[in-house]
Parts: structure tokens; sequence; C-alpha cells
């Protein structure tokens, strides 16, 4: 019997796991940036997911936002992703997220944050939160998924074993 139950345990923390895993591709995006003395701002973004930040990119002397749309394959199986990318006063662009890439989230991002980098405001601090399609999908496919591994749990504990099929001869 403990070797059902620790069955059933493992079987709902699998679940669990898998929720919490698809909820990573369901980040906010939080960008600060500070105007420098030369005109110049020096920019953070950070992924975070449920409050916890994983992953940080950091930009110097940034001058710019821009949109970049990546489109892979042909046809119908066209595959595009944006990407908000910071402008150096090099040129190079520095992507915010590989996370964040819902293409009107992107939008959205670029169009707010541009007119305040063009204005100088001495400090931004935005979070942009995921697209709500997004999360509905992630946490439906996330909560059926932990459902079946709790499903498979309780059958585990409470079902029948195939030996009390043999007893019944």
């Amino acid at each position: 019997m403990i070797k059902k139950i620790l069955s059933a345990i493992g079987m709902i923390m699998i679940g669990a796991l898998t929720l919490l895993f698809l909820n990573a591709f369901n980040s906010s995006l939080a960008v600060r940036c500070d105007l420098q003395n030369d005109q110049l701002y020096t920019c953070q973004s950070n992924s975070v997911v449920l409050g916890i930040t994983f992953l940080e990119v950091n930009a110097e002397q940034v001058n710019d936002i821009a949109r970049d749309l990546t489109c892979k394959g042909a046809g119908p199986n066209k595959g595009c992703s944006a990407h908000a990318e910071f402008i150096t006063a090099t040129g190079e662009t520095i992507t915010l997220s590989k996370l964040y890439t819902d293409s009107g989230q992107v939008q959205k991002m670029v169009d707010e944050l541009k007119p305040l980098m063009a204005d100088k405001a001495t400090s931004i601090d935005i979070v942009f939160s995921p697209s709500t399609f997004m999360s509905v999908v992630l946490n439906t496919i996330g909560g059926c998924v932990f459902m079946l591994f709790l499903l498979i749990g309780l059958i585990s504990v409470f079902g029948k074993d195939a030996k009390d099929l043999k007893l019944r001869k």
C-alpha cells in the first residue's frame, strides 16, 4: 500500500511540475532603463515567471528600441516570432527576451517604450504581462495534464491490481 501511495504522490508531482514548466513559457517582461549623462540608456530586461527572474538581459548605451520579426518555412507551414530589441549607439541589437515572442505583445511593448526613449525620460520602469490568449492556452493544457496525472495517481492507489483479477477465476 505504501508503494501505491508513493507512486500516486509521484504522479501528482509530475503533473504539478508539468504545469509549472508550461508556465515558464508564460512569462512577464520587466524592463528598466535609466538615462545616463551621455543621453543614452542603461537598460535591463527580466523575464519573470511567478515572481522569479529566469532570464536577465543587460544593455549599455541604448538609444532606441525596435521589433524584429523572424519567419521560417514557407506557405501554410510558415512560422513567425517577434522579438523586441534594444538598439545601441554602435548599432548593435540586443534582444530583450527569447521567451516573449507574441507579435502583438511585442509591438505593444515597442510602441510604449519608443516614445519614452525619444522623449529622454530619465527613468523607464515597465512590466509587460503575458498575452491573455497564451495564458489561457498554457494553463488549460497544464491543468489537463495535471488532472490526468492526478487521475493516474488515484487509480494506482484505489484501482484493482492484475492479481485481483487472477483471484476471481
